[in-house]
């Protein structure tokens, strides 16, 4: 069964200002999720719902909720990581 990932209004901003070469790598990892899923660690309660962070190979970050049910990942953030 996959996965379905969505990115947000929130990060649109946050793609828009990629670069193509890293748009595109960014992308990949997060297509890897279709079949795996998310990692499921580092999970913050945040008014009542937990928020989930991963570091990409990539080096970037990205914030995300999942609906486990659904089997939907929505990004909300996505940052460089530091």
């Amino acid at each position: 069964m996959t996965w379905q990932v969505v990115t947000t209004r929130s990060t649109d901003p946050d793609f828009d200002a990629l670069d193509a070469a890293t748009r595109d790598a960014v992308t990949d990892e997060l297509f890897a999720w279709v079949e795996e899923g998310p990692p499921l660690r580092a999970g913050r309660l945040f008014a009542g719902v937990v928020l989930y962070e991963a570091r990409l190979v990539c080096g970037y970050t990205v914030t995300y909720f999942v609906d486990g049910p659904a089997r939907r990942v929505a990004i909300l953030k996505l940052r460089p990581t530091r």
